[in-house]
């Protein structure tokens, strides 16, 4: 019926379309700013994270050098005294200091309490730049940034190879066999002279791996189970 009275159908509901239209783009404004509100008082980090956050007092400090870059993980901070870090490699319960550059100029600085030192700001770019994975940001570049480029990822690789090390490695630990005591064994020396062996002339037998069962949870039939479970075996 539609495709019959096209043009009849259209010509009743056209005034209808174009009152909506009309409707439409007057409250358009009115819609987007509601819907920029709204995202903009929604919480957009969780709040187990930026709870350690709001406790620290927060000033913003003129740049003391000739301009700040801005690393590529944009926060650094301390959490143990040491070298500034990532932020998001550090423990946030245990953070004194947080330093995020504004501008080339403005640094917006955070620290636990109003006696706690700042972290000296002219070293920030040099720490910057290892702290950096690939690359960072600047206002210009000169002879001094680029001595800084030669650095990025110094410190930022090395503190990943530490935590991906150190995390497979208690995994490794927890899910490793006790190995069992290591026994004597007779030297080459002692074998071509016709010395004793160490168990008083008797070979030993050579240590047997463990046994344990496999089973294949439907995905694999009988023979095939058996034949994988042999190889498993040698």
């Amino acid at each position: 019926m539609l495709k019959e009275r096209f043009r009849t159908f259209f010509a009743e509901q056209a005034p209808f379309m174009a009152a909506l239209f009309d409707t439409l783009v007057a409250q358009a404004p009115t819609f987007i700013r509601d819907g920029h509100n709204k995202i903009l008082s929604t919480d957009l980090a969780p709040d187990g994270r930026t709870e350690p956050l709001r406790k620290l007092v927060w000033k913003v400090l003129p740049c003391p050098q000739d301009g700040f870059v801005l690393p590529d993980c944009v926060a650094l901070a301390v959490d143990d005294q040491s070298e500034l870090r990532p932020l998001m490699m550090v423990d946030l319960k245990e953070i004194t200091a947080v330093l995020m550059p504004l501008s080339t100029e403005r640094m917006l600085v955070g620290c636990r309490e109003e006696a706690t030192p700042v972290p000296t700001l002219d070293e920030f770019n040099e720490a910057a730049a290892r702290a950096s994975h690939s690359f960072f940001i600047a206002a210009r570049f000169d002879e001094r940034l680029k001595a800084l480029a030669n650095r990025v990822g110094e410190s930022s690789h090395r503190m990943i190879e530490e935590m991906v090390g150190s995390t497979f490695s208690e995994f490794l630990a927890e899910r490793s066999p006790a190995l069992p005591a290591p026994t004597a064994v007779p030297n080459s020396d002692d074998l071509l002279s016709g010395g004793d062996a160490p168990d008083g002339g008797h070979e030993q037998e050579p240590p047997q791996a463990p046994r344990y069962s496999v089973h294949f949870l439907a995905c694999a039939d009988e023979p095939t189970a058996n034949a994988i479970a042999a190889v498993l075996y040698r």
